[in-house]
């Protein structure tokens, strides 16, 4: 659309908007939330697997050590009365949340897993956050764009031009 002082504007034909998923924002969260939210909010895959794992070995004890240089995380948790088992955390876990529409393909993106001690009576965390800066967002723009391409597909004469 032309505007009078010589520029053009972009005329939106069509607006779409998820509204039907659960979400995710990046959190700490109890292990029992932890494993919740990977459950309902995740598709799964081995970045929920790796996590489900870790999570039914470290959940149940009474005290967790953390050892952290900033690339990796160690965490000592104590196992009985004497034995130690160390588990060498991955700092960076491929996942599949439910961002955007259900009939696409949900785009994978790394997540960074941190453990936070809990201080006095409160419980340890742990922490699922966005590691990629966003970019599933232009991957989430390029499955859309192949799904209503594939999907609306125009007659020669009718040409749509998606552009997302």
């Amino acid at each position: 659309m032309f505007i009078e002082d010589g520029r053009w504007e972009r005329q939106d034909l069509y607006t779409a908007k998820a509204e039907d998923i659960p979400g995710w924002r990046d959190a700490y969260f109890t292990y029992e939330e932890a494993v919740i939210a990977l459950r309902s909010r995740f598709i799964p895959n081995e970045g929920t697997a790796y996590l489900l794992e870790l999570l039914s070995r470290v959940s149940k004890q009474a005290e967790i050590n953390t050892h952290d240089n900033g690339i990796t995380q160690t965490t000592v948790a104590k196992k009985g009365i004497a034995l130690l088992g160390t588990e060498i955390i991955r700092p960076i876990v491929p996942l599949r949340p439910y961002r955007t529409f259900q009939e696409v393909e949900q785009p994978e993106s790394d997540f960074l897993v941190r453990i936070q001690e809990g201080k006095g009576d409160a419980e340890n965390r742990i922490g699922i956050l966005g590691a990629d800066g966003d970019m599933w967002k232009l991957a989430a723009r390029r499955i859309i764009r192949a799904y209503l391409e594939e999907h609306l597909r125009p007659d020669e004469e009718d040409r749509i031009l998606l552009s997302l």
